[in-house]
């Protein structure tokens, strides 16, 4: 949407993702040229037993690999703190809850790096095109289901951390406060861009959702 005004950013950005997106068929297409933090899901470590092991190795390889490229600055890292495939609730599409944890470790990473960083919560609008099942499953092969859908990506103002724990001395609690304080944000912004997309009228009074990327395709 933004290879007009921004033709590097979609091969630039680097995307935390489960080993899934290189494994799954239907996936790994779309991963191919794409820059990969791959982690294995706390959900899926014990699924193969013998496998455990190594996947705990991968993701302290890719831990240390992480901080690497925050130390050096200049990356702009996408990551999905509740795993990337809500569920809709009573049918209802909304953010899932963050995992503290996921949250938490992005924070302390770029609290550690040797050069400033950033946490921007961001809203996408993207699960009609083809949206995940509605229970979680182990096995790969799922049913797959496309169709024709608006999409949106809005990011949110900048997630002030240091605030958000300021006070709060026990080190769960602060993590909590902070994956809700995220997730917050990620829902008011969601619940705005569903409005512009499903409903036109809305997002004429909505200029933070004026298309940008049309102007410039059509400058160029």
């Amino acid at each position: 949407m933004l290879a007009a005004s921004h033709p590097s950013l979609a091969t630039d950005v680097i995307y935390v993702a489960g080993d899934r997106v290189v494994t799954d068929a239907l996936c790994k297409p779309f991963s191919m040229g794409r820059n990969l933090f791959c982690v294995h899901s706390k959900k899926h470590l014990e699924d193969e037993p013998e496998l455990k092991a190594s996947k705990m190795e991968t993701n302290r390889k890719t831990l240390v690999a992480m901080q690497r490229a925050f130390n050096a600055g200049g990356s702009l890292v996408w990551i999905a703190p509740s795993g990337g495939r809500d569920r809709p609730m009573d049918d209802v599409w909304s953010p899932d809850p963050f995992d503290a944890t996921a949250v938490e470790l992005m924070r302390n990473l770029i609290n550690r790096a040797k050069q400033p960083g950033h946490l921007y919560p961001m809203a996408m609008f993207s699960y009609p095109v083809m949206p995940p099942p509605k229970t979680v499953d182990k096995a790969l092969g799922e049913r797959r289901l496309t169709a024709w859908s608006g999409v949106g990506i809005s990011v949110c103002e900048e997630l002030d951390w240091q605030s958000v724990v300021k006070g709060i001395d026990d080190k769960e609690a602060a993590q909590a406060a902070l994956a809700e304080a995220a997730w917050k944000s990620v829902v008011a912004e969601y619940a705005q861009l569903d409005a512009a997309i499903k409903q036109p009228e809305k997002r004429a009074e909505m200029p933070q959702f004026s298309q940008p990327f049309l102007a410039a395709q059509q400058a160029s």
